[in-house]
């Protein structure tokens, strides 16, 4: 798995566990609803501009090794054993599996912001508030 995906996938445990809990248990996380609208947002961005960072190691790894001065000192150790181009070539990631993380992580997190505003642990305007600075549309959060 790559770090996107177990990224994704420990936030929207922890959200899926935390619909369950009975309110009082609840207000623990809504205390804290700043601290996971960050999480949110953070992740969300990960995922969103992961094929601009995958491009930066490709023209990284590209730059490397046709550095002139890589050449005149002889190739370090782990290029002269071949240079594996599938490698630093291939995404970790696919659009349409960064599109799913996306949608699950939004689900997810909508899920247990509404259930933070039904239990009466966050008001409606803090709900939008959050919504406005994660990022996520009025389709993925609607309240």
């Amino acid at each position: 798995m790559s770090y996107i995906e177990d990224q994704t996938n420990a936030l929207t445990q922890v959200f899926d566990r935390a619909v369950e809990l009975k309110s009082y248990r609840l207000a623990g996380y809504a205390a804290n609803v700043d601290f996971w609208g960050e999480e949110i947002k953070r992740c969300l961005s990960n995922i969103d501009r992961y094929p601009h960072r995958f491009q930066r190691l490709v023209d990284a790894v590209e730059a490397y090794r046709h550095d002139p001065l890589q050449v005149r000192s002889g190739l370090p150790a782990d290029l002269d054993q071949g240079y594996d181009s599938h490698a630093s070539s291939t995404p970790a990631i696919t659009d349409s599996d960064r599109a799913r993380l996306r949608e699950r992580l939004a689900k997810s997190a909508s899920r247990f912001l509404i259930r933070c505003l039904t239990a009466e642990l966050i008001d409606r305007v803090k709900l939008l508030d959050l919504r406005d600075d994660i990022g996520l549309t009025p389709e993925e959060l609607p309240c």
